[in-house]
C-alpha cells in the first residue's frame, strides 16, 4: 500500500480493538503515522495520539496501486535488484530503503528525546519503517528487512539505555 491512504477495514478496527483491550502497559504518550490505518490503530490505543510523519510508510512510487503481477512486468530492473540487495534500488518514483529506515531512526530518537527514563512510549507505524529501523538496531544489513516483519498489531518492544536501544522482544502479539 506503501503512501496510499487507506483507512482500516472491518478486520483492522477488530485487530485495533482486540489490541487495546489486552495490551496491559500504561502508556504516556502514542506516535502515529499519519496513514489512516495507523492513526485509527492508534486512537484505539488512546484518545489523542501525536501524529509523526517520519513513521509514515515507505513511498512506493509507481508501484503503488498496482498489481504484483504488472508491476514485475513494468519494472524487471528494479524487481531483479529488489531480490539481490533491496537496500541498493529505489521504486520507480518512491523511496529507497536507507531513506526509509533513517527517517524511522530520527523519529525513535525524537520520541526519546521527549521522555523520560522509564516512561513508555508507543508508536504505530508500518512494516518498512518498522522493519528496516530494527535492522539498524539488531546491526543487520537492510537485505535482512524480511526478518524483523510484523504482523498487523504485532509489537515490538525497545529499550534504550546508554548502549542505544536493544530490541527486548519482536514478533509479539498480545493475547
Amino acid at each position: 500500500m506503501g503512501v496510499t491512504d487507506i483507512a482500516l477495514d472491518d478486520v483492522g478496527h477488530a485487530q485495533a480493538k482486540s489490541l487495546s483491550q489486552r495490551l496491559k502497559v500504561e502508556v504516556a504518550a502514542v506516535y502515529s503515522s499519519p496513514l489512516k490505518r495507523a492513526y485509527q490503530t492508534a486512537l484505539a490505543l488512546h484518545p489523542s495520539p501525536v501524529l509523526m510523519p517520519g513513521l509514515q510508510e515507505l513511498h512506493q512510487g509507481d508501484l503503488e496501486g498496482m498489481k504484483v503481477v504488472e508491476a514485475m512486468e513494468r519494472y524487471p530492473d528494479f524487481f531483479q535488484g529488489w531480490a539481490v540487495d533491496p537496500g541498493s534500488v529505489t521504486p520507480p518514483g518512491g523511496e529507497n530503503l536507507g531513506d526509509c529506515q533513517q527517517r524511522g531512526l530520527g523519529s525513535l530518537d525524537e520520541i526519546r528525546a521527549g521522555h523520560c527514563d522509564g516512561e513508555v512510549a508507543m508508536l504505530v507505524s508500518h512494516q518498512m519503517v518498522i522493519a528496516t529501523a530494527l535492522c539498524a538496531i539488531a546491526g543487520s544489513p537492510l537485505s535482512s528487512w524480511r526478518d524483523f516483519r510484523l504482523p498487523n498489531t504485532g509489537l515490538a518492544v525497545l529499550t534504550y539505555d546508554r548502549q542505544g536501544w536493544a530490541i527486548e522482544a519482536l514478533r509479539w502479539v498480545v493475547e
